[in-house]
C-alpha cells in the first residue's frame, strides 16, 4: 500500500509544484527547494520520533506514528488545496466521466487502477530478485519510450530537450547510489564506530539519519535564495553545471571521509566526521534534487510530464538498487554475508572508490554542459 501511494504521491506532488511557476520563471529551482524543505521538516521529526519509539517501545508503535503523520499530511493538503490556484484540479473534468476500456467511468477506472497496483506490489514483493533484476532493462524501455516519443510527437525543440531530461534523469541514478548509503553502511558505521553523544544525549543509531533532514531544513531557503539572486545577476550555473558541482561534492566527501576515518582506529570516532559527510551528502542534495525536479517539469513536454516524473524516480529506484550492491562490499566477509558487520579496511576502499568516481563523473557533467546546454533552447 505504501509502495502504491507513494508512486500516486511523488510524481503528482512535484508537478503541481512545477505548474505553480511560468515556464521561465527564476524562482522555479528555489520553488522546488523550498519544497524540498517542506519534505524534510517532516523526515526530521520522523526520523527523531519514529526512530527513537520504534527502537525503544517497538516497532509497531513506529510505523503506527508514521501511518498518523502520512493522514495529518493528506488532510493538511486537502485543507490548503484551495490555495494552489486550480493546479491541484484535473485540467479537464469531463474527461474523467468519460466510460473506459472496461466500462466504467475514467475516474472509478484510476481507483480500480490503484487497488490493483497494491495486488501487484504485494506480489513484486514477494519476486524481490526479479524485480530488481529488471530494473534496469525497465528503464532503458522508458527511456526509449520516451525518446520514440519525441521523434513521433514532437518538434526538434521539444525532442532536443527531452534528449537532455533523459540524459539528467539517466545520470542522476549514480548520484543516489551514493548518497543513500546513508541508510546502509553509514547507518551501520555509525552504530559500530561512533561515540554517538551530543551533549550528555546519545542518539540512536537510527536517529542519525536526521542530519541529512536537518541540514536541508536549514539551507534549503539558503539555496533558494541564492539562486534567485544569482539569476539576477545572471550567474546562477545552468541544470547541468548543478548537477556536476552536486557530483564533485558528494565525490570530495567520501574522499576526505576516508582519509578522516583513517586516523582513528578506535570504536568511539568523532561524531563531528559523521556531520561532516552528512553535510556533504545534503549540500550534493540541493544541488541536484530539487533542482532535477524542476528541470523535469521545464523540459517535458505537458503531455507526458507525469510519465517523465514517474521516469525519474525510477531511476532514482535504480541508484537505491545499486547503493545496495556498494553497500555488500563493506561487510566483514570473516562473519559471512548478512552480518552486519563492517570490515572498515573494505569500507574506506569502497569510499574512495566511489568518491573518485563520482567525481569523474562530475568533471564529465560539467566538460558536457554547453551541448546540454545548447540542447535546453534556452530553458534554465
Amino acid at each position: 500500500m505504501i509502495i502504491t501511494g507513494v508512486g500516486f504521491l511523488k510524481a503528482n506532488i512535484s508537478t503541481i509544484v512545477g505548474t505553480l511557476y511560468g515556464p521561465n520563471d527564476p524562482r522555479r529551482d528555489g520553488g522546488f527547494s523550498i519544497f524540498y524543505m517542506g519534505i524534510n521538516l517532516g523526515s526530521l521529526f520522523a526520523t527523531l520520533i519514529v526512530g527513537y519509539v520504534g527502537e525503544v517501545y517497538g516497532w509497531n508503535y513506529g510505523f503506527s506514528i508514521a501511518g498518523i503523520g502520512m493522514l495529518f499530511g493528506l488532510l493538511v493538503f486537502l485543507w490548503g488545496q484551495k490555495y494552489l490556484d486550480g493546479r491541484a484540479e484535473p485540467s479537464n473534468p469531463e474527461v474523467l466521466k468519460e466510460k473506459s476500456l472496461i466500462g466504467v467511468n475514467k475516474e472509478y477506472t484510476i481507483y480500480l487502477f490503484g487497488l490493483a497496483l497494491v495486488g501487484l506490489s504485494w506480489v513484486m514483493m514477494h519476486y524481490d530478485e526479479l524485480v530488481i533484476s529488471m530494473l534496469g532493462v525497465t528503464g532503458i524501455i522508458m527511456l526509449a519510450i520516451i525518446i520514440a516519443y519525441g521523434y513521433m510527437q514532437c518538434t526538434k525543440v521539444e525532442r532536443e530537450r527531452l534528449m537532455v531530461a533523459c540524459f539528467l534523469i539517466a545520470i542522476q541514478s549514480v548520484f543516489w547510489a551514493l548518497f543513500e548509503q546513508q541508510a546502509a553502511s553509514l547507518t551501520l558505521l555509525a552504530d559500530q564506530q561512533f561515540d554517538r553523544s551530543i551533549f550528555g544525549w546519545e542518539l540512536k543509531e537510527s536517529q542519525v539519519q536526521m542530519l541529512n533532514a536537518l541540514f536541508i531544513v536549514i539551507f534549503a531557503p539558503v539555496m533558494a535564495w541564492l539562486w534567485v539572486v544569482l539569476s539576477k545577476r545572471n550567474m546562477e550555473p545552468s541544470t547541468p553545471a548543478k548537477f556536476g558541482y552536486a557530483m564533485l561534492i558528494i565525490g570530495v566527501g567520501y574522499i576526505v571521509f576516508a582519509w578522516g576515518m583513517s586516523l582513528d582506529e578506535g570504536t568511539s570516532k568523532s561524531f563531528m566526521w559523521l556531520v561532516f559527510i552528512y553535510f556533504a551528502l545534503t549540500l550534493a542534495e540541493l544541488f541536484l534534487s530539487p533542482v532535477g525536479l524542476s528541470m523535469v517539469t521545464k523540459l517535458s513536454v505537458s503531455k507526458i510530464v507525469g510519465m517523465m516524473m514517474g521516469t525519474w524516480f525510477l531511476f532514482t529506484a535504480l541508484g537505491n538498487n545499486v547503493a545496495g550492491w556498494i553497500s555488500a562490499e563493506t561487510g566483514s566477509s570473516d562473519l559471512g554475508a548478512g552480518s552486519g558487520i563492517l570490515d572498515m579496511a573494505a569500507t574506506m576502499d569502497v569510499y574512495s572508490t566511489i568518491g573518485y568516481s563520482s567525481a569523474g563523473v562530475g568533471v564529465l557533467i560539467l566538460i558536457l554542459t554547453p551541448l546540454l546546454k545548447k540542447g535546453m533552447h534556452g530553458v534554465h
